[in-house]
């Protein structure tokens, strides 16, 4: 073990982890944050399932209905706001 002083003149002993140990430290670090953003977003999706339902489907509603806005609103000389109301 080295030693060493501190700032009050103790002697303290050094603890040195091998490559190993902080490569393995680093490992399950990396894996328990991960699991811990999984478990994070399964339980927003749970959460937040009823809007995101809702925004899905407005989402494809507006895609499927813009034709026919573009449509209306170069037919009749609209704005397209009028025209997809």
């Amino acid at each position: 073990m080295d030693v060493t002083t501190d700032n009050n003149g103790k002697e303290v002993e050094l603890n040195h982890m091998s490559d190993q140990e902080v490569t393995a430290r680093t490992l399950v670090t990396r894996v328990i944050l991960a699991l811990l953003i999984a478990v994070g977003l399964i339980w927003f999706v749970v959460i937040a399932a009823p809007f995101l339902e809702a925004l899905v489907i407005a989402g494809l509603l507006a895609y499927l209905l813009t034709p026919i806005a573009e449509f209306l609103a170069r037919k009749t000389r609209l704005n397209r706001t009028p025209a997809a109301v």
